[in-house]
């Protein structure tokens, strides 16, 4: 699996070094087929909280690789496993997220799935089944959806409706250079702040399941089926960077603490 910060940066670096040594018709850095990406609804990837209980609205992305230019409705999304989670340590927060039915909480190590068909912008349907409640990481706070370590195998975090193959997707967006199609995945994932400090952070992405073959679609009208651990053909995006800061509140006493500190030295 790779980072989508990596590839941006082994592609630039390839770059440079055929300019250097005049090797124009250098091999590039092979773009990965799969792209899954958290992002902020506004389409950025950071964000600043200030206060426990705030909550973040995040989506989550399937972008498949489009290599015939012009040529509609030869890509698609089928399924993916895994799980949105938030980075150890920092800030903790729970993540929810609720397609129109209900999400219970685990009860003992499972809670009850999810298998709902909701409409989504773009395209027919997206089942959603794994999407269970559960601190994968041991670090206190609840992720969503499942990883290669839990026991409930087969189950997809979401898959694609019998109506969804060649829908058009959300749209396209170029990512190292290369074009890729943008399929809404999951609309209105929350992170909710549990507790944290002014200097705390944490990363809410995307960990496709790995150790069978979890990441599915078609690119180029050719059917994928990636396992993320043992490929470069997968990669996740940036996800969202979210940071503590302090209330306007408190900024706003430090602020007259320090005028009044001042005030006392002229003196």
């Amino acid at each position: 699996m790779k980072r989508l910060a990596a590839v941006r940066g082994a592609c630039l670096g390839i770059a440079v070094a055929a300019l250097i040594v005049g090797l124009v018709g250098a091999p590039a850095q092979a773009s990965p087929i799969i792209i899954m990406d958290v992002r902020l609804q506004d389409g950025s990837h950071s964000i600043q909280v200030d206060h426990v209980g705030q909550v973040v609205t995040t989506n989550l992305y399937f972008l498949i690789l489009d290599t015939k230019s012009g040529t509609a409705n030869y890509e698609a999304f089928t399924a993916t496993a895994g799980a949105i989670m938030s980075s150890k340590g920092g800030i903790l927060g729970d993540l929810m997220f609720d397609p129109g039915g209900t999400i219970g909480d685990p009860v003992g190590a499972w809670g009850p799935p999810v298998d709902d068909s909701v409409s989504s912008p773009g395209y027919d349907e997206v089942i959603y089944k794994a999407l269970y409640r559960q601190d994968l990481d041991a670090d206190g706070d609840l992720d969503l959806g499942t990883l290669k370590t839990d026991t409930n195998g087969g189950h997809y975090f979401a898959a694609a409706g019998l109506g969804m193959k060649y829908k058009p997707s959300e749209g396209s967006e170029m990512i190292g250079g290369s074009k890729y199609q943008r399929y809404l995945i999951a609309e209105g994932v929350e992170f909710t702040v549990a507790s944290g400090k002014p200097g705390d952070s944490t990363t809410v992405n995307y960990v496709g399941r790995g150790g069978n073959n979890s990441q599915k679609g078609y690119s180029d009208a050719v059917y994928k089926s990636i396992d993320p651990e043992s490929t470069s053909q997968y990669a996740v995006g940036d996800g969202v960077a979210i940071s503590y800061v302090p209330e306007p509140a408190t900024l706003a006493l430090l602020g007259l603490g320090a005028v009044a500190a001042l005030a006392r030295r002229r003196r």
